[in-house]
């Protein structure tokens, strides 16, 4: 015993105490067959009380044998998983359990690797050297001998079972394999008298699955099943047929890429027949004209005959299949054609609806209301429309898509002497070509319903009615026309045509007179608000550059004496700086009468808070004499916002100066709702920085539609902050991630214990931080 024991103390102490143990164990002993027969009142905490505190002991007791050791491990890793969960991995109680699991997997790998060592070194040892140990050293050994006969016993019974399962489920395998080959086979007798054309129609599942049986069978081996060489080229040929229809049906709902797959996959399955392949389909279409082609197939079939025929032919050797190479260009070249004359009718009812739709609206209209890329397409539509019809016996339908493609040329052309590039005229001059050329068919009539639409307008009648683009298109277009027409024979027609091109010319002076007259009014505008705005304290911070760029943003606004141009309790919608006069700026007192707070003038500016705090306006903004105001509207006001970062500093000097305001009134029992407004215009941040460099003293309030938050602040400092669940620091990081929520800052004392120590500076910093890392956590 003394030598066993010198020899486990051995075993014990050779480990460095880091290793997994049980997985060790798990080397030697099968654990699955351990069934745990004992005591089933056994707990966690029994076995804790009752287990040895040695290793060693545990080992040596042979009540303890690899069963109960087991059973008892087991026990002891769920109440840990219990424990882990409720208390933690530091809790004294996941530590004391952690050390008895380390005792109990310790004493198993020791007495596994005894039982192993002692099975090896008695195996070749006689019964009269066993006999010179002590009768206890021989009863142990016959106990651990028989504790491993039984493991080996029971290992053996469980491989026994899984053999025989095996078996079983190998012998359904091998009947599996034999059902692919039977269904296989009346999969490929089935398709053997349709094409893949018919094939095609049948659901995508169904084709997916015949797919799947198809090509299983083909790749079981001969080992395992006895499989024909007929019986597999029929197979392969039927596996063919699915693909092409499966390609089919891809081709159909345009998914170009899953089409290009099937090809190759037909590729793999056809190996060297691909110039039988190629003849087969070649010959389908010797005596079938394109006419006929188009009869036969549907367009998405056509266009499947072309691409497959085009790819397997480039697969060909060209030196040894020239006959094959000339009969694919002429066969592609009907198929072609086929595909036209199929797409066409599509063409045709496209361009006649398109004319439906332009019919009644003339030129000017089409071009004052469409974008210049629809007006492109209009015109692409029209001339295939065109183009497909020239075997049209329907003079009439024909006839009207000419009429509304020369209508969407002059759209077209009216839009292009808006442009400001030097090739607009060389543009407008191959347009013009373009017309003459769709106006053979009625010019005449063309000419006609022209004049009379500007018959009886004097000069200045059309220039009210009609844009300067419109007049100078008719100018060029009936310059033009006079070319064409031979005019000499109707003098009633070349009559009213001087006529009207004299008015029409006129006109387009008057309009260009006064475009150039309102051109310079615009410059002097432009002039006189851009020095409104040098001199205005919120845009001087700009450079002459931006206050360039600005200023057609804003537009003129005129009021008269004694107008209310913003009023109290209302949403305000714009910005306005004052270009000339001046306005007074009053809340109404208890007694009726206006308490005027300030008189604005020229280059101030009034508006910003309510657009800034999304709340109505504070005070009432009335005209003291006729006033010229600049005026930009909120979505411009912040645009410009976002485009010039350094005016937000100005509007922080706003709000620091209305929360002096707002506490000197607050002191005075005036005001007592404080700063109010959102932070998706003011970022918690700024708002904080505000705050602390006015060296305010207050309660700052977040609500975020269902919760809420407050930051009490001491002489710009933050001292506390708190939420629902949290406070202090960590509050305050929560609400930093508040970004659409709404605020109300109210001045006054602030008496709560101070949680949050760090600066104002550290402290946003280490939220920026925080707000930094979640962001880039939730990008991974």
């Amino acid at each position: 015993m003394e030598l066993e024991k010198q020899h486990l103390m051995n075993m014990y102490h050779d480990g460095n105490g880091n290793a997994s143990l049980l997985e060790e164990a798990n080397n030697v002993i099968d654990f699955e067959i351990l069934v745990d027969d004992d005591d089933s009142t056994m707990t966690a905490e029994k076995i804790v009380k009752s287990l040895p505190s040695d290793v060693t002991l545990i080992v040596q007791n042979t009540t303890y044998n690899l069963k109960i050791l087991e059973s008892y491990r087991q026990l002891i890793s769920e109440e840990m998983r219990v424990i882990l969960q409720k208390e933690g991995h530091k809790s004294y109680n996941f530590r004391r359990y952690a050390e008895i699991l380390r005792k109990i997997t310790t004493a198993i790998r020791l007495k596994t690797d005894f039982v192993r060592d002692l099975f090896h070194r008695l195996t070749n040892t006689t019964p009269d050297n066993i006999a010179r140990t002590s009768y206890s050293t021989v009863v142990h050994y016959q106990r651990s001998l028989l504790d491993y006969q039984q493991i080996l016993t029971e290992k053996h019974k469980r491989l026994q079972q899984e053999l025989h399962t095996l078996q079983h489920v190998l012998t359904k395998v091998g009947e599996t394999f034999l059902l692919l080959r039977r269904r296989a086979q009346e999969i490929s007798e089935l398709l053997s008298s349709i094409t893949a054309e018919e094939i095609a129609s049948y659901p995508p599942q169904e084709l997916e699955e015949f797919r799947a049986i198809l090509e299983s069978s083909l790749d079981v081996g001969v080992e395992q099943v006895e499989h024909a060489e007929e019986s597999r080229q029929t197979g392969r040929y039927a596996l063919m047929k699915v693909l092409e229809a499966i390609g089919i049906q891809a081709l159909s709902v345009k998914e170009n890429r899953k089409y290009q797959e099937i090809l190759n996959e037909i590729e793999n399955y056809l190996g060297p027949e691909k110039t039988i392949f190629v003849t087969a389909l070649l010959n389908q279409f010797t005596s079938m004209s394109p006419r006929d082609i188009a009869r036969k197939y549907d367009a998405t079939m056509i266009k499947h005959y072309l691409l497959i025929l085009s790819h397997f032919t480039l697969l060909l050797e060209s030196q040894n299949n020239l006959h094959i190479l000339e009969q694919y260009n002429e066969t592609s070249k009907r198929i072609s054609e086929a595909l036209s004359i199929k797409l066409n009718p599509y063409k045709e009812q496209l361009g006649l609806r398109l004319c439906d739709e332009l019919a009644g609206i003339h030129p000017d209209e089409l071009a004052a209301y469409q974008p210049y890329e629809r007006i492109r397409e209009f015109r692409k539509v029209l001339e295939a429309s065109i183009a497909a019809s020239e075997d049209d016996e329907n003079a009439e339908d024909v006839l009207v898509r000419h009429k509304t493609l020369v209508k969407v040329l002059e759209a077209e052309g009216i839009q292009i002497l808006m442009w400001e590039e030097p090739e607009k005229h060389k543009k407008y001059q191959e347009l013009l070509g373009h017309i003459e050329q769709n106006l053979v068919l009625f010019k005449d009539e063309f000419l006609k319903e022209r004049l009379t639409r500007f018959a009886g307008l004097t000069a200045q009648e059309i220039a009210q009615k009609y844009r300067v683009n419109t007049i100078k298109h008719n100018v060029l277009l009936l310059a033009r026309l006079s070319l064409l027409l031979n005019m000499q024979e109707n003098v009633d027609v070349m009559f009213e045509y001087y006529t009207v091109s004299k008015n029409i010319f006129e006109a387009l002076n008057l309009k260009l007179e006064e475009s150039k007259n309102y051109r310079e009014e615009m410059d002097a505008f432009r002039l006189e608000a851009k020095k409104v705005l040098l001199e205005s304290d919120l845009f001087r911070t700009l450079s002459t550059s931006a206050i360039e760029r600005i200023v057609d943003r804003f537009e003129l606004q005129e009021y008269s004496k004694n107008t209310i141009i913003i009023q109290k309790g209302q949403k305000g919608d714009a910005f306005y700086v004052i270009k000339q006069g001046s306005v007074t700026v009053g809340i109404p007192s208890k007694g009726g009468k206006e308490i005027e707070l300030a008189i604005l003038r020229t280059s101030d500016c009034f508006g910003e808070m309510s657009l800034l705090t999304g709340n109505p306006a504070s005070a009432s903004i009335t005209s003291i004499e006729d006033v010229q105001l600049l005026k930009l509207s909120e979505e411009r006001f912040n645009d410009i916002l976002l485009e010039y970062p350094v005016l937000n500093r100005y509007f922080h000097r706003i709000l620091s100066e209305r929360l002096n305001f707002t506490s000197a009134k607050a002191q005075g029992g005036e005001f007592h709702k404080g700063l109010v407004g959102k932070l998706s215009t003011i970022s918690l941040e700024e708002l904080i920085q505000t705050l602390y460099t006015a060296n305010k003293t207050g309660i700052l309030t977040i609500d975020n539609q269902n919760d809420k938050g407050k930051i009490f602040i001491k002489n710009g400092l933050v001292i506390h902050a708190m939420t629902k669940n949290l406070k202090g620091e960590q509050a305050f990081f929560r609400l930093m991630t508040w970004h659409d929520a709404s605020f109300r800052f109210m001045p006054g004392e602030v008496n709560v214990e101070r949680t949050v120590t760090m600066n104002v500076h550290g402290l946003l910093l280490e939220a920026m931080k925080r707000i930094d890392d979640m962001r880039q956590i939730k990008h991974l």
